[in-house]
């Protein structure tokens, strides 16, 4: 925790030392594809001893939906954002791929980031993520997810994005946006330790 605090305080520096100080609110939306991997977990069966079960994955589209607000300088910029990610992608082994479901995702994260050029800007992501598995349709009455488990962990990711001037005085930006953002979810209550990975591209407007 100290060294994400650390992080986010010479992200803040960085951007306030910079020569040309600007901010402003945005918001944008797209989506992408995104693997689920829940981990397999060991059970004891006397005599046989521990098992280890298999690992359980899914995959699908995921939309996204975020706001935040931006404190850019000529070089350097510090972004606080909240975003979205409906989705609703089955997992499960073979013979039940839609055992269990990963559905809609939502968190906060800060993105420090620096301008390559004017337009194009390179940058990290790291915050929180909450998600809900659910009981999918092949789930029978043994099974220990019953209705929704809600699960969180840590969001860290990062990515490019190009932004355009609009407007009479070019105050405001219509930019597009392409990531990579990984959830180490870590265990639930009743499941074991959930990741997933996603590639996301959007298209955003910057208000200043």
């Amino acid at each position: 925790m100290h060294q994400v605090l650390r992080f986010l305080f010479m992200g803040i520096c960085l951007a306030a030392s910079s020569s040309v100080f600007a901010s402003g609110f945005y918001v944008g939306a797209g989506g992408g594809y995104q693997h689920v991997k829940i981990d397999g977990f060991s059970i004891s069966l006397p005599p046989l001893g521990e098992i280890k079960l298999p690992d359980i994955k899914g995959k699908g589209g995921v939309g996204l939906i975020y706001t935040g607000y931006e404190f850019a300088g000529d070089v350097f910029a510090l972004s606080f954002e909240a975003n979205v990610q409906p989705t609703n992608i089955d997992i499960g082994p073979a013979y039940a791929p839609g055992l269990i479901k990963f559905k809609n995702s939502w968190g906060v994260n800060a993105r420090p980031g620096i301008y390559l050029t004017p337009n194009i800007k390179a940058f990290g992501a790291i915050g929180w993520q909450q998600a809900f598995l659910e009981e999918g349709n092949h789930a029978d009455s043994s099974s220990q997810l019953k209705g929704r488990d809600r699960i969180g962990g840590l969001y860290f990711g990062g990515g490019v994005e190009f932004t355009v001037p609009v407007g009479v005085d070019a105050d405001n930006h219509l930019g597009f946006r392409v990531e990579y953002a990984h959830v180490d979810y870590g265990l639930s209550t009743l499941l074991s330790h959930t990741k997933t990975d996603a590639v996301l591209g959007s298209i955003f407007w910057r208000f200043g």
